[in-house]
């Protein structure tokens, strides 16, 4: 009998144990395409310095996050020092760093975009060491300026809901499953942002064509360009100007490849939209009712952050 009871107590033990271990409320779920950012660098405190004295080595040692949705590969690294005071002695090679650019001077690296696997994205720390050299005679100090430049690509994905309507004039009776309506959308976890699609029917005999005007804009804090002259961007080679704002779109609708007119296209001010149509194999009969789908949009671009801090340079 006895042991017939520690048996029954040790069973409430076991179970009250087991239900103190499950948690309260369930872990919440993260958006993982929200948000405007990419790749975010922040100069670590004192690295570079304030002030440093003429002919001594300092460090400049950055955190380097990719807090965005779309992997980066192949990204490109470059310090900017102002070269008759400063120069580049070497880097660090450590994550996310995987080898060197063009010269020793630029570096590339990989890293990661948040994922239902990494609901922060992927992170490292960039260090450098440079040296300043003798400055003038006549004075005591000189203030330059130092800077970290990230060029990579990155890319967009929006899938808004839109819907398909071949009774353009309204001739058929009955209430409809969705009405044709501009759609306004977010962030998408990227810094170029799809921000407003308007849809058309356009008739052709018995078949309609659907038609979108995607817009879109810059959201981040980077400059955008090519996705093809990524290196050249974070080189002394430089960029011409219409290789700018440069973005490269693909849609489908239903799964289907849309036909976009201009792609690229160079993002301005007055030009900030796509049209993307159906082909014709892809047109719709004119008898179909309404229905919703899913617009498909990925656009890809090259993107480039800088951060810069001013250090004063003094005499021994």
């Amino acid at each position: 009998m006895r042991f017939k009871i520690l048996y029954i107590i040790l069973i409430f033990f076991l179970i009250s144990g087991y239900n103190g271990c499950v948690p309260d409320q369930a872990v919440k779920s993260v958006d993982i395409y929200r948000g405007t950012n990419s790749i975010v660098m922040n100069f670590l405190g004192g690295a570079p310095p304030d002030e440093v004295l003429e002919n001594a080595e300092f460090q400049i040692i950055a955190n380097i996050k990719n807090i965005g949705a779309s992997d980066v590969r192949q990204g490109y690294l470059t310090v900017n020092l102002e070269k008759d005071y400063m120069n580049l002695d070497d880097w660090v090679f450590d994550d996310p760093i995987v080898g060197y650019g063009i010269d020793y001077e630029q570096v590339i690296f990989d890293l990661e975009g948040k994922s239902e696997f990494n609901r922060y994205g992927g992170e490292g720390i960039i260090n450098v060491r440079a040296k300043t050299k003798k400055i003038e005679e006549l004075i005591e100090k000189h203030k330059s300026t130092v800077g970290l430049t990230a060029c990579y690509e990155y890319s967009t994905k929006a899938n808004p809901t839109v819907c398909i309507d071949p009774d353009v004039y309204d001739l058929k009776e009955g209430d409809k499953a969705c009405h044709i309506a501009d759609v306004s959308l977010g962030s998408q976890g990227a810094p170029v942002a799809v921000t407003r699609v308007e849809q058309n029917m356009v008739v052709h005999n018995n078949r309609v064509e659907p038609q979108f005007l995607i817009y879109m804009a810059n959201k981040g804090n980077g400059q955008i360009f090519d996705k093809q002259k990524i290196e050249e961007a974070c080189s002394a080679i430089g960029l011409e100007g219409d290789e700018w704002n440069r973005i490269n779109i693909e849609a489908e609708l239903s799964g289907n490849e849309l036909a976009c007119n201009p792609n690229p296209i160079k993002l301005t001010q007055t030009k900030n939209f796509v049209r993307c149509s159906a082909p014709e194999q892809y047109w719709i009969d004119k008898d179909l009712l309404a229905y919703e789908t899913i617009l498909s949009i990925n656009l890809t671009y090259g993107y480039t952050t800088t951060i810069s801090k001013d250090v004063t340079i003094e005499k021994q």
